[in-house]
């Protein structure tokens, strides 16, 4: 059923051992083209609307049908906008009240709704978040709510074709409150803030990079003594004898460094290693080829602020090394964590791939710069360097800059048109009518000068 069980199933004498809860997950991409196959769909259609569907099962099925519908098996845009409409009707059937419809909508613009998010859109928060809540398709965390991936989809996207422009105020008001919440958050959920916030960038090259369809549960913790095999095994496969000798090196006099990418059998399936500069000993610089080609570099052309730098020296999954994948995109948002965590100190991070090519586009969007004049040859394997500086901002100003580019708001400009406010170093100041006014006017002229008499007009 679609339902969950009432509490009584699970607390009521009578009923102790008789209730096993088996939670029916998406499909993957194997299991979902097979469902397609068997349902008239080729094989590259099946691919995309896996993604699009995020594997449900239900959205898979409409998927077909909308295609049969249309009279062509291949799938097109507009076919799978067809599935999404449909698939919000049908998740609504279970919505009664207007109020709720509205924030149900407005909350799939966000990775998971809150209160404050609640308020955010105008909406009552105490009685709809607790009618949020009911839902069947809702599931309620210690830090919100979260609708499932279909759902969530199915309501951004119709949001989106029905009413742009509601879309793009509760992406920017939504984006205003985390930003103002993150502020104050505290170090255990500063990792949440960063996803709420990059989740909000809805170009598919960044989106698929830190949330990709292809979707696994992954949990990133600090690597353990009993880590190191598995570390240097996945390191072996990918990186040659030489590379991972250089990463022994680290380990030596860094085990700190590492993190570890778990799946749900609680196996290592990837890992990252990362630093601070100022926490690196001579001997990682002296042992590791790439680690002195940075140290190099950041001696010879240092931030133009002060402020720290990381060496993300490695991140690696056990299936598909340094290339695109759920444990990529795990290590990736942890990685963001920690950029919360040092602000607004820190200025560059450098970073090394075997090829550029698959993040040449994602790279280009988060403003990595390649660095193509330092490669490190470390056995029959090429290291490549990118790296990233932030700029006078730190990583608020760079997170700014991505969500801005997009919304058109925070983005380095000195006016909030929203909240009719200047913006200075970060922090808000309230404008009268007149003063905005003035404000816009003078925006709207560029480089040009204003005359005395065209002001007072």
């Amino acid at each position: 059923g679609r339902r969950p069980p009432v509490s009584q199933w699970r607390t009521a004498p009578s009923w102790a051992g008789l209730v096993h809860e088996l939670p029916l997950e998406p499909l993957d991409r194997e299991a979902g083209g097979a469902l397609l196959a068997e349902l008239g769909i080729d094989e590259e259609s099946a691919g995309r609307l896996v993604a699009a569907t995020h594997g449900n099962p239900l959205a898979l099925t409409l998927a077909a049908s909308a295609a049969r519908t249309h009279g062509a098996v291949a799938i097109r845009q507009n076919e799978i906008q067809d599935v999404m409409q449909e698939l919000a009707m049908l998740f609504l059937e279970d919505v009664e009240d207007a109020p709720t419809r509205e924030a149900l909508q407005c909350a799939g613009v966000a990775r998971r709704i809150t209160r404050s998010l609640l308020r955010a859109f105008s909406l009552d928060d105490r009685e709809l978040f607790e009618s949020l809540r009911a839902l069947p398709f809702v599931d309620a965390r210690r830090d919100g709510l979260c609708l499932h991936d279909a759902v969530r989809e199915a309501m951004a996207q119709t949001l989106k074709a029905s009413d742009p422009e509601r879309f793009h105020a509760c992406r920017c008001r939504a984006w205003r409150q985390l930003r103002d919440e993150s502020r104050s958050a505290s170090r255990d959920d500063v990792w949440r803030y960063t996803a709420d916030m990059l989740y909000l960038i809805s170009n598919p090259v960044v989106r698929e990079a830190f949330f990709p369809s292809d979707h696994r549960d992954c949990a990133v913790e600090a690597a353990g003594l009993d880590d190191a095999e598995a570390i240097r095994t996945i390191a072996l496969e990918h990186d040659g004898p030489e590379g991972a000798s250089a990463l022994d090196v680290w380990w030596r006099y860094r085990p700190d460094a590492f993190k570890v990418v778990r799946d749900r059998d609680d196996q290592v399936v990837g890992f990252y290693c990362m630093s601070e500069v100022a926490d690196i000993p001579d001997g990682v610089r002296r042992g590791d080829p790439v680690t002195e080609a940075w140290f190099n570099h950041f001696d010879d052309e240092p931030p133009a602020q002060a402020g720290s730098c990381l060496f993300l020296r490695r991140w690696l999954s056990l299936e598909s090394g340094d290339a695109p994948s759920a444990e990529q995109a795990a290590s990736w948002l942890d990685v963001k964590r920690a950029y919360m965590e040092l602000r607004p100190g820190l200025q560059r991070v450098y970073l090394t791939v075997a090829d550029l090519a698959p993040y040449a586009e994602v790279a280009t969007e988060l403003g990595f710069a390649p660095l193509l004049d330092m490669p490190v040859e470390l056995g029959d394997r090429t290291f490549l360097t990118a790296h990233l500086d932030f700029g006078p901002d730190s990583v608020d100003g760079w997170i700014t800059g991505l969500v801005g580019a997009e919304l058109g708001v925070g983005a380095g400009g000195l006016l909030d048109h929203d909240r009719k406010a200047l913006v200075l170093d970060g922090e808000e100041v309230a404008l009268t009518r007149l003063e905005y006014g003035l404000a816009t006017y003078l925006e709207s002229l560029d480089e040009a000068t204003a005359t005395r008499d065209a002001i007072l007009e």
